[in-house]
C-alpha cells in the first residue's frame, strides 16, 4: 500500500508559537523512543490530511530518518477551522499492531436507483496484524446487495497476515426499503385505518 510522506521539523518552540509561524506543531511516540516534538507546514498537512481518516498511515520524514506513522489524534479549532495539534505514533514495518480502521461503504447510488438504504452500523472494525499490511479503511461495495440482506464482519476481506478481531457474525450494515415511497400520480395518498 502506498503511503503518504510529508516532511516534519523537530519543534523548539511552545505550540502557540509555531502556529503563530504557520505551523500546525504535534508529537512522534513510539515504542522503544522517546517522544518528538514537531511541526508541519499547515498547508502541505492539510493537503495531506484531506480525505484521510484519522487512523491513516503516513510517512513522516524528520531530518534524514523516515518514519512509518499512523495518525493517532487530530485536534481543530472549530471556530477558525483550523489544525492546532497533530499527534501521530511511529511503528516498525514489521510490528504487529491492533487498531481500528474506517469502513467505507461504495455502490450507495446503486441501491437509491432500487429505492433502498444503507443501514450501517458501525463505522469502524479492529484488525491486528504488521502494521504496513494494515489498510487505512476496508472498501465494502454494496452496488449489488438486495432488500433485507445483511452484511457481517465475515463479509469482509483483509490481507491474510490481518486479522479481524470482531466476531465474524457481528453484522456491520443491513439493507433496508427507503422510506419516502411516493405515491404514483392519481393514487390516493390516505391510508386505510
Amino acid at each position: 500500500m502506498t503511503e503518504t510522506a510529508i516532511q516534519a521539523i523537530e519543534r523548539k518552540e511552545k505550540p502557540k508559537k509555531a502556529r503563530d509561524n504557520g505551523f500546525v506543531p504535534g508529537v512522534l511516540y513510539g515504542k522503544g523512543m522517546d517522544s518528538i516534538s514537531v511541526k508541519f507546514d499547515e498547508k502541505k498537512l492539510q493537503r495531506v490530511l484531506q480525505g484521510r481518516s484519522q487512523k491513516a498511515k503516513i510517512i513522516v520524514k524528520v531530518g534524514d530518518e523516515t518514519r512509518h506513522c499512523f495518525i493517532q489524534e487530530i485536534q481543530r479549532d472549530l471556530t477558525l477551522n483550523k489544525l492546532i495539534h497533530i499527534s501521530m505514533q511511529v511503528v516498525r514495518e514489521d510490528q504487529i499492531v491492533k487498531m481500528k480502521v474506517p469502513l467505507t461503504f461504495e455502490g450507495t447510488e446503486k441501491l437509491n436507483e432500487k429505492r433502498l438504504i444503507l443501514q450501517p452500523y458501525f463505522s469502524e472494525i479492529e484488525l491486528t496484524g504488521p502494521s504496513m499490511d494494515i489498510p487505512e479503511h476496508i472498501l465494502v461495495d454494496v452496488a449489488n446487495i438486495s432488500l433485507g440482506e445483511k452484511i457481517t464482519v465475515a463479509d469482509l476481506t483483509v490481507k491474510p497476515s490481518v486479522e479481524i478481531l470482531d466476531d465474524s457474525e457481528k453484522i456491520i450494515a443491513a439493507i433496508t426499503a427507503s422510506r419516502v415511497n411516493l405515491p404514483a400520480s392519481g393514487e390516493d395518498s390516505d391510508s386505510a385505518n
